[in-house]
Order: C-alpha cells, then sequence, then structure tokens
C-alpha cells in the first residue's frame, strides 16, 4: 500500500476518520485501494453503514495530465450521476490534503462476492446465470451511458446481496469501478510499483492457487508477451485492469486501456465462468496464453455445459470474441437478449385458457391470464423490463390496436411478477 494509507491505517480506530467516516474494519483491497466497512458519524450520533475505498493522493500533475486528486474527481462525479438498482450506490468523495488521502464513500452492501460463492457451491444453473448476466448487462449499459468503463467485470466485483430490504437472496450488486486504474503513475520507486505488484494487480485476489494445472508463478511464462512489454510491466500494464481471465485480449495484447467493449468480453467470461467453474482461457483444461492475448478463441460453452441453451452459447461466443469490432454493439443489447432467453428457461406448468374459451383472441387483448398463450413478443417483453430495470418509469406509446395493452398485462407484468426486476420477490401491480 502506498505510505500515505498505511501510516492512516496504523492509526486506532477512534483516530481513524476521514471526514465523517470512522473505518472499523477491513472488506476488500483493488489493487493499492483498500476498502473498509465505516460508520458515517456526526457528533455522537452514528447515521449508517458505508464503504470507504482509500486512494493515496499524489498532487503533481505530470506530462499533461491532472493531478490525482482531480481525476478521482471527475471520475467520482461520473459514477454519482449512474443510478441503477444493480450498482452500489456512492455517497460521497472526502478528501484529506493533510494526509494525503482521499476516501470514496459508497453503501455497504451485506452479503458475499460472487466469487465466494462460486467456490463454495460450484457453477451456477443456466437459468441462474441468466438472471446475473441479465443484471450486469443491465447495470454496464447504465455505466457506459454514463461515459464511464468499469475496467474489472470478475466474480470478486459482483455482490450477493443478503438483506431481504436489499433485494434478498440473488439481488446483483456491481462494485469497483477501478478508479485507480485512472490514477498516474510516477517514475519514482514508491510510486512506480515493480513487476510482481503489476502482476498482482491483474491477477487479482479472487483465483485459487492453481487453475487448470497451472500455478500463478508461472503466468509470465504461460502469457507470451514481447520483450519490450514484459520489461515494462510495471507501466502500461498497469492500467489495463482487471484479473486474469476476464481482462480483453487487446489490453493483453498491446497493452491498450479497456474500452466498452472490453467489459462485453468481462462479461462473456463472467458467464462462461459461471457456468463452467472455469475462465475461458482455462476451459479446456491447462491455462492457454494464446486464449489470454487473443491468438486462440476461447472454446464454447457447450463443449463443457451440453445442455447450455444453443443462443446463450452463441452469445457467449460472441462476447468473447477476440476482435473488439465482432463483439455486440452495446451492453443494452446484451441485456436484452440475456432478459429473453430468461424469460423463455423459466421452468414452470403452463396454465391453458378453458376449452370453451379456447386459446385464440380474435380481437381482444391478452389478459394476465393469458400469459402462457401471449408469445412472439420475448423481445418486446425484455426492452421493457430492461427500461424499467434502468429508468423505473416506462410509457407504452403506439397506434390503437397494435398491442400495447396485451404486452403490458400478459407480457410485463407476468415478469415483474416473478421477480424478472431484481429485488424484492413480491410486486404489487393495478390495471
Amino acid at each position: 500500500l502506498p505510505a500515505p494509507v498505511r501510516s492512516f491505517l496504523s492509526l486506532s480506530q477512534e483516530e481513524r476518520t476521514i471526514g465523517p467516516y470512522r473505518l472499523k474494519r477491513q472488506l476488500g483491497r483493488g489493487g493499492f485501494a483498500p476498502v473498509w466497512l465505516a460508520e458515517e458519524v456526526y457528533g455522537d450520533t452514528t447515521l449508517r453503514l458505508a464503504a470507504v475505498k482509500l486512494f493515496s493522493l499524489d498532487p503533481r500533475p505530470r506530462a499533461g495530465r491532472p493531478a490525482a486528486a482531480q481525476a478521482i474527481v471527475d471520475e467520482a462525479r461520473r459514477l454519482c450521476q449512474v443510478e441503477h438498482p444493480n450498482i452500489v450506490r456512492f455517497y460521497a468523495l472526502t478528501i484529506d490534503e493533510a494526509r494525503g488521502l482521499v476516501g470514496l464513500a459508497m453503501e455497504y452492501i451485506a452479503g458475499e462476492a460472487l466469487s465466494d460463492r462460486l467456490r463454495d457451491r460450484g457453477p451456477l444453473p443456466v437459468v441462474d446465470a441468466l438472471e446475473l448476466g441479465a443484471a450486469v448487462a443491465s447495470a454496464l449499459s447504465a455505466v457506459h451511458a454514463a461515459g464511464l468503463v468499469h475496467r474489472d467485470i470478475s466474480p470478486a466485483n459482483i455482490l450477493v446481496a443478503a438483506s431481504p430490504t436489499l433485494g434478498g437472496p440473488g439481488a446483483y450488486k456491481l462494485i469497483d469501478f477501478g478508479i485507480a486504474a485512472a490514477l498516474p503513475q510516477g517514475s519514482s520507486p514508491e510510486s512506480r510499483p515493480n513487476a510482481a505488484w503489476a502482476r498482482e494487480l491483474l491477477l487479482g485476489g479472487d483465483l485459487p492457487e492453481t487453475l487448470g494445472g497451472t500455478a500463478l508463478s508461472a503466468l509470465p511464462e504461460a502469457i507470451q508477451l514481447g520483450p519490450e512489454e514484459a520489461a515494462d510491466l510495471a507501466g502500461p500494464l498497469t492500467r489495463v485492469g482487471g484479473k486474469l481471465g476476464y481482462v480483453d485480449p487487446v489490453c493483453w495484447r498491446e497493452l491498450r486501456p479497456a474500452t466498452m467493449a472490453s467489459d462485453l468480453y468481462g462479461l462473456g467470461a463472467l458467464l462462461f465462468a459461471c457456468l463452467t467453474g472455469r475462465i475461458p482461457a482455462a476451459g479446456t483444461g491447462a491455462l492457454r496464453g494464446e486464449v489470454l492475448d487473443g491468438r486462440a478463441r476461447a472454446p464454447r460453452l457447450v463443449e463443457l455445459v451440453p445442455g447450455a441453451p444453443a443462443e446463450l452459447d452463441r452469445l457467449v461466443d460472441a462476447l468473447l470474441d477476440p476482435d473488439p469490432a465482432k463483439r455486440p454493439r452495446s451492453a443494452e443489447l446484451v441485456a436484452i437478449e440475456l432478459e429473453r432467453l430468461r424469460g423463455l428457461s423459466r421452468a414452470r406448468p403452463i396454465a391453458l385458457p378453458p376449452e370453451d374459451e379456447g386459446p385464440f383472441r380474435g380481437l381482444e387483448r391478452f389478459e394476465q391470464a393469458h400469459r402462457d398463450i401471449f408469445f412472439g413478443r420475448r423481445v418486446e417483453i425484455a426492452a421493457t423490463l430492461e427500461a424499467l430495470r434502468s429508468h423505473g418509469l416506462v410509457a407504452l406509446v403506439g397506434p390503437s390496436g397494435s398491442g400495447k395493452s396485451s404486452l403490458a398485462r400478459a407480457g410485463v407484468l407476468p415478469a415483474i411478477a416473478e421477480g424478472a426486476l431484481g429485488g424484492p420477490r413480491r410486486w404489487d401491480t393495478a390495471v
């Protein structure tokens, strides 16, 4: 950790305060920015719990780049504009110039990291993976709309909320937006980390010591980098961001910064790992450097999960395409497709209407009771659910007789009642 952060964390609990936040215990560590559970305190009153991410403050601009403080403020400003049920909320940014620290306060989610759940319980069923994927893709759509790139889509950065007030089990929250990746790196020994530190930033802490028969200590040999790139591991690689197996191959190969297409690759790797228990580069057994850097495609999902739906297999394969230009155009389109597949995958008895009524409505509209004979609108249902999830309010507008009422009553409302929006599993509807 940077010296200002180390010095601050060595203080007693009563002294360990930044702004109104009193740090209690460490929750996690991302790169060189640890996250602590904190109480927001005013006087003798504790208002709420928060998660505070600590950064070291470097006030010196370099090479035309803004000082670290301004870079963090700029990104935090954009993050605070992202309101989405599957994204952790950001509360405040506190700068302590005397100590050389910046604290980013966020909502505290009681739950567990998806990486822990996968480690303890194994791969997810297809239905659960589709719910997770739709939630994360929807969150990424909001992130990208704000002009941001997450940079670090992986199981370690997705929380599964445990409290019913926060959505109940299965409510997913995207965390850790990699603000540290925007920090300028200096050339001094203290501010310019060594190659081992850079590899640790890329590998992350959510992988087992061995994966697919390849020890993590052997990874520099497993990943083919040119001599110039290998000699400069402490430079450009530290700005790539992400964790092993989830990083865009272009970022590995050409040391480019992450883009929105990189987030989509991370989403594909996330779905692959949730369904198979392996990152794509280790899908066939041993870890393959040629998959990490894009010289070879990842194995198909159906090779490891034979029962996976063909449409899901094609979508994951497209997300993992080594060429960013060939991946889906946007996270929103991916969210809609995953929600459509999720709607198709729900296993429950089909309710047919009485024989005297029959399955054909003619010119009559479809009601909630007719949901199982209302077909051909999966894309429209999924798009409406995605708009609701992102914006909260949706108006269905169109010519008379175009099917607005049927779409709402037989398509959207039943899906919401089944928990398609995440969060509470019981919703009241009014017609």
